[in-house]
């Protein structure tokens, strides 16, 4: 039995096909399957209340703000004078972006492995207040859905 040009091209075509529905499949589970299931498992959090530096932190008065844990993107809220003003930061997967429209939002900072906050753009935090979220956030500490700094 011998091949034909024929037969080699079909069999060309049918590993090509075979190769494209894996790499579909590949990208359809790694950007819409997974990530719907991402952040179900609970945090660790990385701030131990016991020690000295967790004891300084996590007092009332370094509270400064909040995110709104009721949506996908947990929006900052932030500490006013005794009231919650809701701003167009949020925190998503580690990362914290700014929402300027629907599809033009632009990642202004991230969180490291000790849950504390580094903002690298000068953002104003919206919502009638006139802090820059760099001076606001920068240097914070997320503890669950709770924002602290040390004044």
């Amino acid at each position: 039995m011998e091949l034909t040009t024929s037969q080699i091209i079909k069999i060309i075509i049918g590993v090509l096909v075979i190769v494209s529905v894996v790499i579909g499949i590949y990208f359809s589970m790694k950007y819409y399957i997974l990530p719907y299931f991402s952040g179900i498992t609970y945090d660790e959090p990385k701030i131990d209340p016991n020690s000295d530096f967790g004891k300084e932190l996590l007092q009332e008065k370094n509270l400064i703000g909040r995110v709104d844990i009721t949506s996908k993107y947990q929006y900052f809220i932030y500490k006013k004078d005794n009231s919650f003003v809701r701003t167009e930061i949020y925190f998503y997967k580690r990362k914290i972006y700014f929402n300027i429209e629907k599809w033009f939002d632009r990642q202004i900072g991230f969180l490291d492995n000790n849950d504390k906050i580094s903002i690298n753009r000068d953002i104003e935090l919206g919502g009638g207040l006139t802090e820059k979220a760099y001076d606001v956030l920068n240097n914070a500490y997320k503890n669950y859905n709770e924002i602290y700094k040390i004044k």
